[in-house]
């Protein structure tokens, strides 16, 4: 548990979340003002999106400085859910490649527990090694043939799209404090949050 005095002492950290609110506070004051100036503008989508903002900054920041734990399953879900949904809509996954599938999903627990661990060289190989040889292994034991070099680079680039990519958030909060720099891998995952 981060303890305000800790929260408080720890000037980078308050500083960005200080910008990141900052900024949403400026957000919301100028698209209120400029929905009084101007009644007929537009604005529903850009202030709806402004909400949006507020609560994923809110939780993201509150998950971060409650408890670390907390964000690896959080951020672990985002890439299930982001795996999910690029499968879903992807037109080149065949009904036979149902079974690697589940090595996918399978794949995301897996690459979050390394991040946990801050097992580097298992982190760093796990998808981009092992599961580029496990996945057309396991399409070709499957016996269906026919178009089976599509599904055999899609999956694993799948993978590190959604997995790999997104599983370097976790990664950072397992990182040691350097010295000098007191946010830590938590500044370091928040400065990214508010730099996209």
């Amino acid at each position: 548990m981060l303890s305000l005095e800790k929260f408080l002492q720890n000037n980078d950290l308050f500083f960005v979340i200080g910008l990141i609110f900052g900024i949403l506070i400026f957000a919301t004051v100028l698209f209120f003002v400029w929905g009084l100036i101007n009644p007929e503008a537009k604005l529903k989508e850009v202030k709806d999106r402004t909400k949006s903002w507020w609560t994923m900054a809110t939780i993201f920041v509150s998950v971060t400085l409650i408890n670390p734990k907390i964000s690896y399953i959080g951020i672990a879900f985002l890439s299930f859910f982001a795996l999910r949904e690029m499968i879903s809509i992807s037109k080149n996954v065949r009904e036979s490649d149902r079974g690697a599938l589940i090595f996918c999903y399978l794949a995301v627990p897996l690459q979050y527990y390394f991040a946990y661990r801050c097992w580097y060289g298992g982190f760093l190989i796990f998808i981009p090694v092992f599961m580029f040889l496990w996945i057309p292994f396991m399409l070709v034991v499957r016996g269906d043939v026919s178009n089976i070099t599509r599904s055999m680079s899609v999956l694993p680039t799948q993978l590190m799209f959604c997995v790999f990519g997104i599983s370097h958030l976790a990664y950072l909060l397992s990182l040691p404090e350097i010295e000098g720099f007191h946010a830590g891998g938590k500044g370091l995952v928040l400065f990214l949050v508010f730099i996209t």
